[in-house]
């Protein structure tokens, strides 16, 4: 009898320690850290941070410094920019114009695509990170990408 007991103590011990302990102490852990990619490019090293969990579903725009340029307004306006690119689930770089060491030039158009939405209102000489799900980004995108863009200069189409 007192060999069932023991055996029958030992197995429910067993058993708790294989469900883990659901104490508030476990439950108030937090979340999985975000996850981060180094980019290294001749001119500049960046951190892109990739938030923990699913990705957003709508455009999210975050401003990493604040230009103190004119700022972009319209379609047809000429920009001429740094940029990275970064897939939020797997972590790989897509391309990035530091490597490349010469900014890239783009005239907006009206697609209504994450990089018209998120760079309208960005001053020269600032650095804006976008997360554009895939229904916003040219062409048939499967995965959410993450960008780190610095506008070097801005050529406003002309206004009347």
């Amino acid at each position: 009898m007192k060999y069932l007991a023991l055996v029958s103590g030992f197995l429910t011990a067993l058993a708790l320690m294989a469900c883990g302990n659901s104490s508030s102490a476990d439950s108030a852990r937090p979340q999985a850290e975000p996850s981060v990619v180094e980019v290294t490019g001749p001119r500049s090293k960046r951190k892109i941070l990739i938030p923990p969990g699913p990705p957003p579903k709508h455009l999210v725009v975050r401003d990493l410094r604040e230009g103190t340029g004119p700022a972009v307004e319209s379609v047809k306006d000429e920009i001429v920019v740094n940029y990275v690119g970064v897939g939020y689930s797997l972590g790989n770089v897509l391309y990035n114009s530091w490597d490349d060491g010469r900014p890239s030039t783009f005239l907006l158009e009206e697609t209504h695509t994450g990089w018209e939405r998120g760079l309208k209102g960005m001053k020269a000489d600032g650095v804006r990170e976008l997360i554009t799900p895939p229904r916003l980004q040219y062409g048939a995108g499967t995965d959410t990408l993450i960008y780190v863009i610095e506008l070097v200069r801005l050529k406003p189409a002309s206004r009347s």
